[in-house]
């Protein structure tokens, strides 16, 4: 669509390269250093059990066997982006998947700003992404933030949403 309207954009996976994704050597590594710390904190009771359902559960064999080698390859590609782009700023909707380029941001020193775009999930109230500056739509959003990030967000409820949703509560 940007194409069509003649607009600019870039498109990241175009400072990708097939070298860029890790050799087995590299994500068994990442494995190694991320399980010996994951093990070293001593636990007792519940939390060592939640800790070995953790270690041995489906989710960190799937985190280890895709999510892993793709957050490698996407800390590279972003790494290559921010240095060869040099971005004034970086917008994202998404602090999970679009985390790589909140923290290859961050190394160099760019403002990043995370917008919301849906319904934030519940995690929102526990977590605190790697972002300058949060654009949220309106207060209750902004409250169900988590206190540090709450300290960090903005609130941007244009009047045609509010007046839009005024008039559909109004006739109900």
């Amino acid at each position: 669509p940007l194409r069509e309207r003649r607009r600019s954009f870039v498109d990241l996976y175009g400072y990708a390269s097939p070298k860029d994704a890790p050799l087995k050597g590299e994500v068994a590594d990442a494995i190694a250093v991320l399980t010996t710390h994951l093990s070293s904190i001593g636990l007792n009771g519940d939390d060592e059990l939640a800790r070995t359902i953790l270690m041995e559960g489906p989710f960190l064999r799937t985190f280890f066997e895709r999510l892993l080698p793709a957050g490698l390859f996407q800390t590279t590609m972003f790494e290559r982006w921010m240095e060869q782009a040099r971005p004034e700023s970086v917008v994202v909707g998404n602090p999970v998947f679009e985390g790589y380029a909140l923290n290859a941001a961050r190394r160099q020193g760019v403002p990043t700003i995370l917008l919301q775009h849906g319904i934030l999930g519940d995690f929102c109230q526990f977590v605190d992404p790697p972002v300058d500056h949060y654009i949220v739509r309106g207060e209750f959003w902004k409250a169900f933030l988590s206190p540090a990030a709450r300290g960090r967000a903005d609130v941007l409820n244009p009047q045609g949403v509010a007046r839009t949703c005024r008039t559909r509560a109004e006739t109900d």
